[in-house]
């Protein structure tokens, strides 16, 4: 493979697509079957309400992911993990891998390529649920990297990705995108947590 030899890499730089690299005006559409009452949430939101709710509770919503299909409603790059991402893949010892709640890959691979980034040099991966954990096992299965950096505006994912490395005794850097950097797109508080073995 060369240059992008995955599996020789010493870093590993895992991105979400929404609201961490690409800030869109897409939202969750839900309805309530109790009282058939409709609201909306933006991708954050939805992680926040899906968190504050156990699963019994969300049995009574009906959820529309329209807007989450295809390429973003007038997204636009979130200039700070936007520029990360630029570097990680102009740097030979690092792998970058996009790992996106949706249940499709075409919209952000082609939303990255309309901007300017080689997804060849990228592993894609989507969960297509809640639950990341699986496509992080996987990476650090086949890449085997020293430490891994992840870039996400949900806390559930970053403890996700935490538990993985943990399991495989990787350190991980987690960079967790606030709603003041994904609305400033390039300044703001930022989120930290680390993760050593």
């Amino acid at each position: 493979m060369g240059r992008y030899n995955f599996r020789t890499n010493k870093s590993l730089a895992i991105y979400d697509f929404d609201h961490t690299l690409c800030h869109s005006k897409g939202v969750v559409k839900v309805k309530d079957k109790e009282n058939d009452e409709f609201f909306k949430l933006t991708a954050q939101e939805y992680t926040d309400f899906r968190n504050a709710k156990g699963p019994d509770t969300m049995a009574r919503y009906e959820f529309d992911f329209s807007d989450f299909r295809g390429q973003p409603q007038k997204g636009e790059p979130i200039t700070w993990t936007f520029n990360k991402l630029i570097r990680d893949l102009a740097d030979e010892t690092c792998t970058v891998a996009l790992v996106t709640g949706r249940d499709e890959l075409i919209g952000p691979k082609e939303w990255l390529e309309d901007h300017d980034i080689d997804t060849s040099k990228m592993i894609l991966m989507c969960s297509g649920n809640p639950d990341k954990s699986f496509c992080y096992e996987s990476l650090l299965i086949n890449v085997q990297p020293e430490n891994v950096e992840i870039y996400e505006d949900g806390y559930p994912y970053v403890n996700q990705c935490i538990e993985i490395c943990r399991k495989y005794g990787v350190t991980c850097e987690a960079y967790i995108i606030t709603k003041e950097i994904i609305e400033n797109h390039n300044t703001g508080s930022l989120s930290y947590v680390i993760s050593r073995v």
